[in-house]
């Protein structure tokens, strides 16, 4: 009998303790905002702690916008423990809060008999503020203080007031004095911490790794740490804290999120898919872990379940998330369309993309490089084009590039064969050569204009008889020269060598003297620095017989 009975004490202290640490660990969730974990938490104890369970339930309710809910809670939390002080507190917040008089008389009654229970006295001052009476709220709060200065709740709750004033700074004042009384307060470090979280990520982490020094087996603090270093883009830190608030088992689908991208953003894909795969289990629908889903098959270079993916995301329905599509979702839609030979499909969507925010000039740049790589110079071209209308400072790189666009759209017209379209040509050769032209008003010193405004103009000569390109290629030879010879051989020989071509056809039209020595003298040139080249070579001995 003696045993049977130690036995039972045992287990009612096995479940008296665990009810503790439920709604201990359901309270600090509350606090922080983590209403559904708190929610779960709360149902699991009210059986044994039902006015505490009860109470809170009501209170997330009410936070959810669910009155008559909370009211139910709080009725049965009553019912289940006629000395229910806090759901008779949330009780009288509803039904009282059209009469403050009646609430204030009713709450005052509640404090009379609980005036040393500093936890009552700070919900009484929560329930005072939820109802905009904010002297009742802080002559309560003050109340609070005297009965135990050492306490944490006055200075947690005070804090939570002057945050929702927009009295930053006071309050995280208040979070600190919070802790340093009382060091076990979770809830103090984190809030404090996140106070700082935008303004000065440094102190954030390192008021949570104190926090963590005094309560180094919650793992609470870990999941804030965690959110901290992924916000901040420290992703491995991300992951190790992640896994040690993990072993609580209470990881919402939030957290699971971002530890999937902590490992995406680490290259670790093959884990990243396992997580995303986790969730995307419960939440089949959630545009965050399907367009995760979709890069990192894209990375992993698995472009046939990219494409699924990418269907499935842009398939979604607006209503499915508040998560709007992302320029770079169609970017990356475009690139694994492009990766399975659907140029055409891609363009649209690159297309969206520059649609979704025609002023982001970082997504007009890529794009542009992504057509050049796809032979589709026309459409580069005119992104160039864009980027340099909108972008309130230009470099010459950004004309350089959109004129090789147009050199490399008009040197594929001039070889349509089946449809030569020689107004294309022109229009194509008249843009190159006006961007490179800019190139080389805004750097007069780099040959890399006269070089390319060169070969624009060889296209519209292609036999040579204007020698459309000749003043170029000359300036171009005398920049080398002048700057940097030796890293740029290969284009002194090029001009060379066109220029000695030219001269040659001129000595076969006229039979000039003139002409020949010129064609010899760059032949010559062009084997002074490539002693190898064939074409000089056949100049010369063209010129020698």
């Amino acid at each position: 009998m003696k045993t049977r009975y130690f036995i039972c004490s045992l287990v009612s202290l096995l479940v008296c303790a665990t009810s503790f640490a439920q709604n201990h660990s359901g309270i600090e969730l509350f606090n922080l905002g983590e209403l559904t974990t708190a929610k779960q938490l709360f149902e699991g104890s009210k059986g044994v702690s039902p006015d505490i369970s009860y109470y809170y339930l009501g209170e997330i309710a009410l936070k959810e916008g669910k009155n008559s809910e909370a009211l139910e809670y709080f009725n049965k939390g009553i019912n289940a423990d006629s000395d229910a002080v806090f759901c008779s507190i949330g009780k009288v917040k509803i039904e009282q809060k059209a009469s403050p008089k009646e609430l204030s008389k009713e709450l005052k009654n509640i404090q009379k008999k609980n005036k040393k229970d500093i936890a009552v006295l700070v919900q009484i001052a929560k329930a005072y503020w939820d109802v905009d009476m904010i002297a009742d709220a802080e002559s309560t709060l003050s109340a609070a203080r005297s009965i135990d200065k050492n306490s944490a709740l006055p200075y947690l709750l005070g804090g939570d007031i002057l945050l929702k004033k927009g009295n930053i700074g006071e309050a995280a004042s208040q979070y600190e004095q919070a802790y340093t009384f009382d060091p076990s307060c979770v809830v103090a470090y984190i809030k404090n911490a996140l106070v700082y979280e935008t303004t000065n990520s440094t102190t954030s982490i390192n008021t949570l790794k104190s926090g963590l020094e005094a309560n180094p087996n919650n793992t609470l603090i870990n999941k804030y740490l965690a959110d901290i270093y992924y916000h901040h883009g420290f992703y491995q830190q991300a992951i190790d804290a992640y896994n040690l608030f993990f072993q609580s088992n209470n990881q919402s689908l939030a957290d699971l999120k971002n530890y999937a991208a902590s490992f995406y953003f680490t290259d670790n894909y093959e884990k990243a898919l396992e997580i995303i795969q986790e969730v995307l289990a419960v939440d089949p629908n959630n545009r965050v872990m399907n367009r995760l889903l979709m890069y990192t098959f894209d990375k992993q270079k698995k472009f046939d379940k990219a494409l699924d993916a990418s269907e499935k995301l842009f398939a979604l329905s607006p209503d499915d998330t508040q998560t709007p599509l992302l320029a770079n979702d169609y970017i990356v839609y475009g690139d694994i369309l492009r990766e399975n030979g659907d140029l055409d499909k891609a363009i649209v969507q690159y297309d969206k993309a520059i649609a979704l925010d025609t002023e982001k000039l970082d997504v007009l740049k890529d794009i542009t490089g992504k057509l050049v790589n796809a032979n589709r110079f026309v459409e580069a071209g005119k992104l160039y084009d864009r980027y340099i209308e909108l972008a309130k400072e230009t470099e010459s790189s950004d004309y350089l590039l959109m004129g090789i666009a147009y050199y490399q759209a008009a040197v594929k017209a001039s070889k349509d064969e089946i449809e030569k379209d020689q107004t294309k040509l022109v229009e194509y050769t008249t843009k190159a050569e006006a961007a490179f032209s800019m190139v080389i008003d805004l750097v007069p010193d780099s040959y890399q204009g006269y070089y390319w405004r060169a070969n624009v103009k060889t296209l519209l000569d292609a036999d040579l008889s204007k020698g459309l390109a000749n003043d170029d290629y000359l300036k171009m030879i005398e920049v080398i020269k002048s700057n940097d010879l030796d890293s740029n051989i290969n284009k002194l020989v090029e001009g060379y060598r066109y220029l000695s071509i030219y001269y040659l056809y001129q000595f076969d039209s006229n039979k000039k003297d003139s002409d020949k020595q010129s064609a010899k003298k760059y032949a010559e040139q062009v084997l002074e620095l490539n002693s190898n080249d064939d074409t000089a070579q056949k100049i010369l001995e063209v010129l020698s017989n």
